[in-house]
């Protein structure tokens, strides 16, 4: 095989894992996009559900089911990010070894070469972990029999406001 052919190929191989990346990115936003929409809803239900009286011995189901959510998302959303650290570091590898041009190089010096390696999988988790907190006080705050007050005093507020 001559050295144009295994660049060829090389190339070839950089061509399907940048396709396996693309889906791989483009299954993680939208799982991101899924699970803010889901977590939301279950974090905004409650109050609504306060303000009507409705189902108000069963609120602390919400959080809980909050909870949940953060929690397989944040799993599910480390794994994909793992998946795609690993493609790009492989389509990476491919590259130098066709040529040192391809080498990835961030800004030699500063904060920007420390941020770089920090995967935005990792800042999304970390607001999962925001959002799991958040849940857990909104469970606090109900089981302590103080939520139906806080949204009604919200409500009474919000009325004489406006």
């Amino acid at each position: 095989m001559t050295n144009k052919e295994e660049r060829a190929e090389k190339l070839s191989m950089v061509k399907y894992f940048y396709k396996e990346w693309e889906y791989r990115h483009k299954e993680f936003w939208g799982l991101l996009y899924k699970s803010f929409s889901a977590i939301g809803t279950v974090l905004t239900l409650p109050y609504f559900l306060a303000l009507s009286n409705n189902l108000l011995e069963m609120l602390w189901i919400f959080p809980i089911l909050g909870i949940i959510l953060c929690v397989s998302s944040f799993i599910l959303l480390n794994f994909e990010g793992v998946r795609i650290t690993a493609l790009r570091k492989r389509i990476n590898d491919i590259l130098y070894s066709v040529s040192a041009e391809y080498k990835e190089r961030p800004l030699e010096k500063g904060l920007f070469r420390k941020l770089y390696y920090i995967r935005v999988v990792n800042l999304v988790l970390v607001a999962y972990i925001g959002l799991m907190i958040l849940f857990v006080l909104q469970l606090i705050f109900i089981l302590n029999g103080n939520f139906v007050e806080f949204v009604g005093s919200a409500e009474i507020i919000y009325t004489t406001i406006k």
